[in-house]
């Protein structure tokens, strides 16, 4: 079973089911970063892990077992990409953010990461860093 961490978009939430979307980007012909795509996963709650503040509009750090599953119909394959036994948490949230402001509700509870996390950068080689860090 593969392990894997990734930053995506919570697109849905049903009970213990998020729908996650990472977008994967490269470098076009003038340098610059671009969309080359979506990954959409579902991501599946460990049982004891609720956290009803992760809605639709938030950005997540999601890490836990992935299974790739293939399935068809009509004619069509169709990859499915499920992580189960997820530990998931609020990176930040944008403004299609459907939870209540942190102000309001209680923060989330991401002991269960690691408490230092080293500054990301947006680019390496450029050296741009990002302004915001993992708040976990």
């Amino acid at each position: 079973m593969a392990n894997i961490t990734f930053e995506g978009y919570v697109q849905e939430r049903r009970g213990k089911l998020i729908r996650v979307s990472e977008e994967y980007r490269v470098k076009d012909e003038s340098g610059q970063w671009a969309n080359a795509g979506y990954g959409d996963y579902s991501v599946w709650l460990r049982d004891d892990d609720s956290q009803p503040e992760i809605q639709p509009g938030a950005v997540v750090l999601v890490s836990g077992d992935l299974r790739v599953k293939k399935s068809e119909k009509d004619g069509k394959v169709y990859t499915n990409l499920n992580v189960s036994f997820a530990k998931v948490g609020i990176t930040r949230t944008t403004q299609k953010y459907l939870g209540q402001a942190f102000g309001d509700a209680p923060q989330p509870d991401n002991s269960q990461w690691a408490t230092q996390v080293p500054p990301r950068q947006s680019n390496p080689s450029s050296g741009q860093q990002w302004d915001e860090q993992v708040p976990f």
